[in-house]
């Protein structure tokens, strides 16, 4: 055993010994020159191409194409991961205020007037997703103004005020009809409507919920890089159940019923960057089916309308 590990010892400083001191000394210089030799980018990245193996379809020395995830880029500009903030759909805030007036008609009761009215809508809008929209009127006080009913216990003035609040929460659909692009929500409507007779403390109040649909044609007349003018119509509508309950001097009543509303409208918007403003004219009239109660009556079917003229502005964020 000992034999062995001497021999191979001499063995391999003869092998040592034919390589040549000289040989060693000047393969370790290389390597170390190179070590220490300054290394610029440009012919780094000459050796790694003239070393890159071939790949099948790629001639060999060229850099291959998105060999990597991280060197693949976007088929089209508008492709590709995006920044965070990027991938949020853009928020719109509105707010729309008109002038107009309100009506009431009550078949069999006698009850048929209208008034002035203010109103006020906002809406925030994620663009085709989902949106809210809410609104608010309020009647003058003039409504049956000269006229009486019972209050429960004898006759006073009818002077009323009608006024509401609507929410609508819904989803955008964008799809297009020729030329014009045609927004259409669908959703969920809620509607509370109150007819306060002041004078006589006698109140009455509508609740009505129920699937709502509006569509918004509108057609670009102008257009010049981020601004825009556009003629928009509106048409829409909704049924649903509607609760119907009056509170007078000596006593209450309720009954529950079915109603329908439709609604259009027309108008132009100007939009100039980020920025939108409209004006334009709503009409919407409800339908409001027979209620038995016992001042209020027995009303065949019960009117109740909003029109305005509005402007409105919007901000898309």
């Amino acid at each position: 055993m000992r034999s062995a590990s001497i021999l191979s010892l001499a063995l391999l400083a003869a092998l040592t010994g034919c390589a040549g001191p000289s040989s060693f000394r000047e393969l370790r210089g290389e390597r170390l020159d190179r070590v220490h030799s300054p290394r610029l980018p440009e012919v780094v990245l000459l050796e790694v191409i003239a070393n890159a193996p071939a790949v099948q379809g790629e001639p060999a020395g060229e850099v291959p194409q998105d060999r990597h995830i991280d060197q693949r880029l976007p088929v089209a500009v508008d492709r590709g991961p995006k920044p965070i903030r990027e991938r949020w759909q853009p928020l719109a805030i509105g707010v729309r205020a008109g002038v107009g007036d309100v009506m009431v008609r009550a078949a069999g009761t006698g009850l048929n007037d209208r008034s002035g009215a203010s109103f006020v809508e906002t809406r925030l809008d994620t663009g085709p997703g989902a949106g809210l929209e809410a609104g608010w009127w309020d009647g003058d006080g003039d409504l049956f103004a000269g006229r009486f009913l019972n209050d429960g216990v004898e006759p006073k003035r009818a002077n009323a005020r009608l006024g509401g609040a609507s929410l609508f929460p819904h989803v955008r659909l964008d799809a297009a009809l020729g030329d014009a692009a045609v927004p259409v929500r669908v959703g969920l409507s809620a509607d509370w409507q109150r007819l306060d007779h002041q004078a006589a403390r006698v109140k009455r109040e509508w609740l009505a919920f129920g699937p709502r649909v509006v569509a918004e044609p509108a057609w670009t007349v102008h257009a010049d890089g981020s601004a825009n003018v556009q003629v928009f119509t509106l048409v829409g509508g909704d049924l649903g159940p509607t609760w119907f309950s009056e509170e007078y001097r000596n006593g209450d009543g309720h009954d529950s019923t079915w109603r329908f509303s439709g609604e259009v409208g027309a108008g132009v918007r100007a939009a100039f960057g980020a920025w939108q403003a409209e004006v334009g004219y709503r009409l919407r009239h409800s339908w409001v089916g027979g209620t038995d109660t016992s001042l209020f009556g027995s009303a065949d079917s019960t009117e109740l309308q909003q029109q305005q003229v509005f402007l409105g502005f919007r901000r898309t964020f």
